[in-house]
């Protein structure tokens, strides 16, 4: 490695080229980060969710004929819990 065991490298440019002609750069290269969104996207994927849209839907089409005014506020607070959970999943991933 050409060092000196009293001195260490010697660390000059002439130095510095011939070392990473030799060893190569020292670069480290940084991890891919996933996007929120995708994150966020990918909770939708969950069986679970997928079954609450689907029964939100379904209580959403019986509450239209309803005779009861504001039984679409059930089927709200469905969809507004799914976005939570699915908030705060990706979240999680994404910390």
């Amino acid at each position: 490695m050409d060092t000196n065991s009293h001195d260490g490298i010697v660390g000059s440019d002439e130095d510095i080229k011939r070392r990473q002609q030799v060893f190569g750069r020292n670069n480290v290269s940084l991890p891919s980060i996933t996007p929120f969104l995708d994150l966020y996207a990918q909770q939708f994927e969950d069986s679970n969710i997928v079954l609450l849209i689907i029964a939100a839907a379904v209580y959403l089409a019986f509450s239209l004929f309803a005779e009861q005014e504001a039984s679409y506020i059930e089927t709200l607070t469905i969809y507004v819990g799914v976005v939570f959970a699915t908030s705060i999943a990706a979240a999680a991933d994404y910390v």
